[in-house]
């Protein structure tokens, strides 16, 4: 029986001088923040050069780092917000990774024999790297292999199959920070269900209906997505909880509207 292929790594290399990105993500959430990736790093490596991200990887996560699951999420939002993990991927798939990570793991599986990778995922140049790859077909789940090269062969018959592009490749980066990864989450959700929207103006709607009905608060607008998620709907509706809340935020702002403009007046 063949022993199976290692795709982890045992270490990997951590800089002693961190890049801006990294500076950037410790003023703001501290030693945490870092702590939080390294851990995210360790998760990557352990399986190889990506991780799916998920409710359910949040949650197992959170009990092995013991920090409140929105913090998580947050240090999450501004790691693809700095390019730490790669958005477009983590947008179209749902994983984290990036063009760093790829570099050192690739590098690091030099002197394996074989190595087995998702074309999908890849963003950097393979051929750069002394591999072997055995490219997983995922249309019929079996693994190509070219064995008659130790680097990947670009005029070979074994080149890494063509993928068409998927319509949920959407630029997010216009849309609030805090309203991104919910309406990537959507966004997925839509793509499992076999339903795409058909153009960047389609997804804008979606997200000005969901502000709306969020009253603009993002723990409002994640749960109304998880709502429809949770039941399988095609759109996104009203929490079922949240009406009376909503009409009575309403009226807070309109009082304190009203009384900041008897301040001003003079009247009060």
């Amino acid at each position: 029986m063949a022993r199976p292929i290692k795709t982890g790594l045992d270490y990997f290399a951590l800089d002693v001088n961190p890049d801006s990105k990294f500076e950037l993500l410790e003023a703001k959430h501290g030693l945490v923040g870092f702590a939080i990736v390294v851990k995210l790093y360790q998760l990557i490596y352990r399986t190889g050069y990506y991780i799916d991200w998920n409710d359910d990887m949040l949650l197992l996560f959170k009990r092995n780092v013991n920090v409140d699951m929105e913090l998580i999420q947050c240090i999450i939002d501004d790691c693809l917000k700095y390019s730490i993990f790669d958005r477009d991927l983590f947008t179209l798939y749902g994983i984290l990774t990036s063009s760093g990570i790829q570099k050192r793991y690739f590098s690091a599986c030099e002197r394996r024999k074989s190595i087995q990778a998702d074309h999908r995922f890849i963003i950097v140049d393979i051929n750069q790297f002394n591999v072997n790859i055995k490219w997983i077909n995922v249309s019929n789940n079996r693994v190509n292999v070219d064995n008659n090269a130790v680097n990947v062969d670009n005029n070979s018959a074994m080149k890494k199959p063509k993928t068409k592009r998927l319509q949920l490749e959407f630029d997010l980066s216009e849309f609030d920070i805090h309203f991104q990864p919910i309406i990537a989450e959507w966004l997925t959700y839509k793509k499992s269900r076999k339903e795409t929207y058909k153009s960047i103006k389609s997804v804008q709607a979606f997200a000005e209906k969901l502000i709306e009905l969020s009253d603009s608060d993002p723990s409002t607008a994640s749960q109304i997505c998880k709502q429809s998620m949770a039941n399988n709907w095609a759109g996104i509706f009203q929490l079922k909880n949240n009406e009376n809340s909503r009409r009575n935020n309403t009226e807070t702002r309109k009082q304190r509207i009203a009384e900041e403009a008897a301040r001003i007046s003079g009247t009060c």
